[in-house]
């Protein structure tokens, strides 16, 4: 499979994910900031004037703050595509699960090399095979049933099936 166009394929994950790694980011910032600070002010105490001291500290910190403000974004990004990894298989998923549930012939789940859960995918083409050969057997014995009654409007029949057991029983509609 080709290599993914869009970095954002599953919005509300993929947002969540970028929103908590900016705060741990600052989070980390603002305390390092605060413990070298402090740090470099109470090693100078005794030997300079606290003002200066924290003056000096401050300077000392802009380069470090300048650098890790601009390895931000980077972080963010290289998250977001990593997430691809986990995100782009959930929706491949969920669009196949749909077909399926819509009685579409759902294509087999394929995912792409270097995805996240790629043994997830024989597993639900496995399901996948067994919901469609159902299905067949079902429409088979729908026929039968239809033949046997005869093609005759009043004597429609309906046929539910419990979708835990997958067992067919057929009954008269109420007039």
């Amino acid at each position: 499979m080709d290599k993914r166009n869009k970095l954002y394929v599953e919005h509300q994950v993929q947002a969540a994910l970028g929103k908590r790694i900016v705060l741990h980011w600052l989070v980390f910032l603002l305390l390092s900031f605060c413990v070298t600070t402090s740090l470099r002010v109470f090693s100078n105490i005794v030997s300079m004037d606290v003002f200066d001291s924290l003056g000096l500290a401050l300077r000392d910190q802009i380069t470090t703050v300048v650098v890790m403000l601009a390895l931000l974004p980077w972080f963010v990004y290289d998250s977001l595509k990593l997430s691809n990894r986990f995100a782009g298989p959930m929706m491949r998923l969920r669009s196949v699960m749909r077909q399926l549930a819509k009685n579409d012939d759902a294509p087999d789940l394929k995912f792409r090399t270097g995805d996240f859960w790629y043994d997830f995918a024989s597993d639900f083409n496995d399901l996948r095979g067994r919901t469609l050969s159902e299905r067949k057997e079902l429409a088979h014995l729908r026929q039968i049933v239809k033949s046997q009654l005869g093609d005759d409007e009043e004597s429609t029949i309906a046929i539910t099936v419990n979708p835990l057991s997958l067992t067919g029983a057929a009954s008269q509609p109420v007039s």
